[in-house]
């Protein structure tokens, strides 16, 4: 039983050449759109699968003695597949629950960080029916390299741009620094522009001391949250200069 045994592994090993050669010829990347490129995945499939179903075979004829060689080797196929499937299944999920571990604990210390940059109070400049810039004052916790922008739409979901400021240039601004600007608006349309939303980005660079780049959008009717990219919070009631 054992030389048979052993005839029918060394003929499933062979059988990997050409396994590899129509994984290599038939899974080629076609056509000029999809060039999804699937080479390597059935004969991996397959070496795994041969890796298991060899212990497997040889453990069974150990143990079972028996003289029907291919039934065996039928069942251990079979078994060696769905172990096969079963382990990838178990690794997808180790994978799905360290991925998910790894993002609360990001999430967790992130937690401290969602005040870094706080907007005191801003207004228009001269006034909200069409304004020539927007004034702010906000406060940054870290010292870094600033980008702050300011933008208006118009009132309905996700809303088109009327207009939007910047600061230029960019600011390196020192840990607890409160800073005053005034953006400088430049107009797209003519529509009105109910809904203002501010962004800031701390860039850490090399010298600042958040322990990341920090991003926050301040919006009318927001939800004080992180996606974990974006702060968000919301927009104080615009004072009258």
């Amino acid at each position: 039983m054992w030389q048979q045994h052993l005839i029918i592994l060394g003929v499933l090993v062979a059988l990997a050449l050409p396994v590899f050669l129509l994984d290599y010829f038939l899974l080629k990347p076609s056509g000029d759109i999809f060039l999804l490129n699937l080479r390597g995945m059935v004969i991996s499939f397959y070496g795994i699968w041969l890796a298991i179903h060899i212990p497997v075979s040889s453990l069974a004829l150990y143990l079972s003695r028996t003289d029907r060689i291919y039934t065996l080797h039928a069942i251990a196929a079979v078994a060696a597949a769905g172990l096969l499937v079963a382990g990838f299944k178990l690794h997808d999920r180790i994978d799905a629950a360290q991925s998910r571990a790894k993002r609360e604990a990001r999430m967790a210390a992130r937690q401290g960080l969602a005040d870094t940059i706080t907007l005191e109070k801003w207004w228009y400049v001269p006034d909200a029916r069409k304004p020539e810039a927007i004034g702010a004052v906000f406060v940054i916790a870290h010292s870094g390299r600033l980008a702050a922008s300011v933008r208006g739409r118009t009132a309905r979901e996700n809303g088109g741009t009327v207009y939007d400021g910047e600061m230029k240039p960019q600011k390196r601004v020192k840990a607890g620094e409160r800073i005053e600007y005034r953006f400088p608006l430049k107009y797209y349309t003519d529509a009105d522009a109910p809904d203002v939303v501010f962004t800031f980005r701390l860039f850490r660079d090399k010298q600042g001391s958040a322990p990341e780049d920090i991003f926050k959008e301040y919006a009318a009717g927001a939800e004080k949250r992180d996606d974990g990219r974006y702060f968000y919070d919301m927009l104080p009631t615009p004072e009258k200069k």
